[in-house]
């Protein structure tokens, strides 16, 4: 490790990984070496949410497969809120609508997230057993009622 006097500018810590720069704050706390870190990793930060807001469609997928902590539902709110209007978001997920509240962990933040994504969305719901096992076994009678990936993109995006 670095002490503060041999720490490059910020400038040349651009170079460092995320987690290089975490172990220099943590390590050096308080030290101008700690706070050039520190910058480095907030305009890192600040860049990626500009990045999120203006990607012209956003795909969350598998949305609600993992828990998600304060600070993860504070930024998806606002990069939601960002997008509402502006931009597409696309949202896959195995699990329904109804709960979204319970999966993102916080009933205030789902709320606000769910109802800035279904004002102007629209649903594609598909319906019978697992598209991997479909390509795995054909003969499957979970798949029989699976309409064609044809079928579907020839339809475009409508709620079914």
């Amino acid at each position: 490790m670095l002490s503060s006097s041999e720490m490059p500018p910020a400038s040349e810590l651009a170079d460092k990984t995320d987690a290089e720069l975490v172990s220099i704050v943590l390590s050096d706390k308080g030290s101008d070496a700690a706070e050039r870190a520190w910058t480095v990793l907030q305009r890192r930060y600040e860049n990626l949410m500009q990045t999120l807001a203006r990607t012209d469609v956003l795909i969350l997928d598998d949305w609600g497969l993992a828990s998600r902590g304060d600070r993860e539902r504070r930024d998806l709110l606002e990069v939601i809120e960002e997008r509402t209007g502006r931009r597409a978001t696309m949202v896959t997920s195995q699990l329904p609508v109804d709960p979204c509240h319970e999966i993102v962990g916080d009933a205030t933040f789902g709320y606000a997230i769910l109802d800035r994504l279904v004002h102007h969305a629209h649903w594609i719901t598909r319906t019978g057993g697992s598209l991997r096992r479909r390509t795995a076994d054909v003969s499957s009678p979970t798949t029989k009622d699976l309409p064609s990936p044809a079928l579907l993109s020839s339809r475009g995006v409508r709620h079914y």
